[in-house]
């Protein structure tokens, strides 16, 4: 798994796409190393980030990072998943948050 460019496990307990659900995720089918209608699956992933007001990573960022967990994969699935980032108690978004990405 990697997290915000990491490979790691763990994601912060205060992370609002755990507390609250809010975020936007993808699943894609990959096939050698390559996630299928990889540019549909961003293009639907920045619109929904954007309807939330989350900041989305770059494509190139996604891209990267999915080509590291998925080189070796002949055939199989892969998550993203972007939330708002962790942030304080209670359901009003921190405006300073930073967005998380768990692919």
């Amino acid at each position: 798994m990697i997290i915000n460019g990491l490979l790691d496990n763990s994601l912060n307990a205060n992370d609002r796409g755990l507390l609250y659900g809010d975020g936007v995720f993808r699943t894609m089918l990959v096939r050698h190393g390559t996630p299928l209608n990889w540019s549909q699956h961003y293009n639907k992933l920045q619109h929904d980030c954007v309807s939330l007001g989350i900041a989305c990573p770059t494509m190139q960022t996604l891209q990267d990072e999915l080509a590291q967990l998925t080189f070796s994969c002949a055939e199989g699935v892969a998550k993203i998943i972007i939330t708002r980032g962790s942030g304080s108690r209670g359901y009003k978004p921190d405006n300073n948050a930073v967005a998380s990405r768990i692919l």
